[in-house]
């Protein structure tokens, strides 16, 4: 992508930024941005190693679709930012839902 990837959230038009945690580098987030209004959410959460039960493939993202995100995850799988991946892994009390970013924005990822 040359330039940020816009989508729809609820009533805001943002940009796709990603980025990696500070915590756990090997973790993906994402960020939607509004132009005018500024931060609209972080879509994803850095969930503990030990909660995550598997290997997963690479671009994976753990999507906080709760509270104010409710919805972020549709909004995500329908304008094509990642794939469904059918599986929820645990983030303290509630489960976040599993998705694989599209191979065109897994490019734009800074390097481990």
């Amino acid at each position: 992508m040359n330039k940020p990837a816009t989508i729809t959230f609820k009533e805001w038009e943002c940009e796709v930024k990603l980025g990696r945690y500070p915590a756990d580098r090997s973790q993906i987030w994402i960020q939607l941005f509004s132009p005018t209004k500024g931060p609209i959410a972080i879509a994803t959460v850095c969930v503990q190693p030990e909660d995550i039960p598997m290997r997963f493939p690479q671009g994976t993202v753990f999507i906080k679709d709760w509270s104010e995100n409710d919805g972020i995850y549709t909004a995500l799988v329908e304008q094509k930012v990642i794939e469904k991946y059918i599986c929820y892994v645990r983030c303290g009390f509630v489960y976040a839902q599993v998705g694989v970013l599209k191979p065109s924005y897994l490019n734009e990822v800074p390097p481990l």
